[in-house]
């Protein structure tokens, strides 16, 4: 004699909706080896696809108009410092998003698909929501750098103001990566390339020209090409001197100074938390290639070669692009530190321009860094908005669920982001964009932990992902960190945002259509009533504290009898069984789950404070 409990059969079919990332190895990779991969869908790779988006996006607008700024403020050690936490949330949760992904299939909408379909509609909703403004004022940020370093160069003494430059420019490059971005995947893959060719032009002509010069740096793709050459200490146009690499130097720039000459904290003083406001964008940018999980060719799931496993793009390409951005951005803090006196760094902007062969090759490099960066945010930012549009979850935005033919381009999210990020760029100031930015990326890389964190200490049994380098006390430290660090730095903001949040979840949960993807809320009950359940010790138990536990297998729903048992109960446990005849399988299994939803509507309607069960019983 068998028997086999069943509570409940899943929809496994309904996979428009339902997460899938609870396969096993074998089945997924027999799955992703088996499965051709559609022919309108894009198949980017980890090198263009994840490595060289989330490249673009970290080494940006922050690197060429702000950094040298932030370590005449905060001195190389401060600087130092701001990058260590920086990059430790961004590890942390890198780590955490790369655990999520590779437990299975992923589809188009990135940070918001992994939690929506691990934490419920109305979690993910929130965040999701809180992702795409994150981009969407991203895009804005490097617009407004784009434009300010249009401005500073060719506008200087425009009659129009400094601010309705910066507006114009802005809003006239929106328009250009808005073309490419409607074109689709390729382009974007492509027009990387193509400024790969116009950067690799502007290194050999600083390689070229660069002996009568101390310090030129270009920003390439992949790296940054530094070309050093010693020479004596001069003055620089706008102020402080380049002095070539010293010693003497590094050591004056160590400590930090904090003045506001150029009133890039408002009227009073800096301070380490406005430098770190501003700066923080610096670490960021790593998402883009899980914003990208749809275009991918396999985004987080590992594929069998013949004697190896390969693939799993978002965690290797998100994780060598954090690197590779440290090794970097720790190069030219010492490297700024060491050449340049303090008051070049605190009140100079513009010594990239003054130091190199021609202020145009450096200004050319900046400029495409800032375009780079706008065209990812730009494409995050769509495919965000799209994936929460198809899911249904806001009334009247389905339309921007819409895809092109090929490629299921987000062309109507494209669109609806582009006229967002116009009123973004209105702003017209990259000191006040930033630490909104800030806010907004640290509260969404909270949520990217934290729904690491619950799958992991729930211990779902289904979520085992490929990626074994994630753990939860390293998800619960990358949660309190980015949390910490929002409220650190800006407290207004971050009420402002978590006011947002609570909005957008209090609204999913009181209006937002049903889904079948699962929520996590009901492995966490299950898991506190299991571990308070194994408290439970008959041994300890008294007679004045005894309670009923009736476990009833009426032979069909017999009011009366289901009645009379949950009177009985007197806050105790009550079980109502129900067994299914016949050799386990599918009709079975089905009949089981049919008769499973009858009783539970038959426990709801007598308003029953009681536990349906169905079993299988072969004889």
């Amino acid at each position: 004699m068998g028997v086999s409990h069943h509570h409940r059969v899943l929809d496994l079919d309904d996979s428009q909706h339902a997460y899938t990332p609870f396969l096993s190895l074998t089945q997924r990779e027999s799955e992703a080896t088996t499965t051709k991969p559609s022919s309108v869908l894009n198949q980017l790779g980890t090198f263009n696809g994840v490595y060289v988006p989330c490249l673009l996006n970290i080494i940006g607008v922050i690197l060429f108009l702000r950094l040298g700024w932030a370590i005449g403020q905060a001195g190389v050690l401060g600087m130092l410092t701001i990058f260590f936490f920086a990059e430790l949330q961004a590890v942390l949760t890198v780590l955490s998003a790369s655990a999520i992904a590779s437990n299975g299939a992923m589809r188009g909408g990135g940070s918001y698909y992994l939690i929506s379909r691990s934490l419920g509609p109305e979690f993910g909703g929130a965040i999701g929501v809180q992702f795409y403004l994150l981009y969407a004022s991203g895009v804005a940020m490097y617009l407004v750098g784009f434009a300010e370093e249009v401005a500073q160069t060719w506008f200087v003494d425009s009659a129009w103001g400094k601010k309705w430059v910066v507006v114009t420019v802005a809003s006239t490059t929106l328009v250009t990566i808005v073309c490419i971005a409607l074109i689709g995947a390729h382009a974007f893959s492509k027009v990387n390339q193509y400024l790969f060719v116009v950067q690799f032009a502007c290194i050999a002509y600083g390689a070229v020209r660069g002996n009568t010069y101390t310090l030129v740096v270009f920003r390439l793709f992949t790296v940054s090409q530094i070309v050093i050459c010693v020479s004596s200490t001069r003055a620089l146009e706008s102020g402080g001197h380049v002095t070539g690499p010293q010693s003497s130097t590094l050591a004056a720039n160590m400590h930090a100074n904090y003045t506001d000459e150029l009133h890039v904290c408002g009227d009073s003083a800096c301070d380490l938390g406005a430098v770190y406001a501003i700066v923080f964008p610096l670490a960021t940018g790593f998402m883009e290639g899980l914003n990208l999980s749809g275009d991918l060719k396999h985004p987080g799931i590992y594929i069998k070669s013949d004697c190896f496993l390969i693939g799993k793009s978002i965690p290797v390409g998100s994780l060598a692009a954090v690197v590779t951005a440290c090794v970097i951005y720790i190069s030219l803090i010492f490297l700024f530190g060491a050449s340049f006196d303090g008051v070049a760094l605190r009140t100079n902007f513009s010594f990239f321009q003054q130091v190199g062969p021609t202020p145009y090759i450096i200004i050319t490099g900046i400029l495409v860094s800032c375009y780079t960066s706008g065209l990812g945010a730009l494409f995050g930012a769509s495919r965000i908005l799209q994936a929460i549009a198809r899911d249904n979850l806001f009334y009247g935005f389905g339309c921007l669920g819409q895809g092109s033919a090929h490629g299921d381009e987000p062309q109507y999210a494209v669109a609806f982001t582009a006229l967002l990020s116009f009123v973004f760029i209105f702003i017209g100031d990259l000191d006040v964009l930033a630490p909104i930015c800030t806010s907004f990326f640290c509260v969404a890389y909270a949520a990217v932990n934290f729904t690491s964190l619950v799958l992991q200490v729930t211990g779902v049994p289904n979520f085992r992902p490929t990626f074994r380098y994630s753990c939860w006390p390293l998800s619960l430290a990358g949660v309190v960190l980015n949390l910490s660090v929002m409220i650190y730095l800006n407290a207004m903001y971050a009420a402002v945002t978590l006011v947002i949040v609570t909005a957008l979840f209090v609204y999913l949960y009181l209006v937002g259509p049903e889904t079948s993807w699962g929520n996590v809320s009901q492995a966490l009950i299950y898991h506190q009533v299991r571990k308070y359940l194994l408290r439970l010790d008959t041994r300890k138990g008294h007679l004045k504290f005894w309670r009923p536990a009736i476990l009833f297998v009426p032979p069909t729903s017999h009011a009366p009898s289901v009645a009379l048992c949950n009177r009985l109960k007197k806050g105790g446990l009550y079980i109502v069984g129900d067994i299914v005849l016949g050799e386990f399988g599918p009709s079975t299994t089905t009949q089981a789950s049919r008769r499973l939803q009858r009783w539970l509507d038959v426990i709801d309607d007598a308003n029953l404070k009681a536990i349906p069960q169905d079993n299988v019983l072969s004889i």
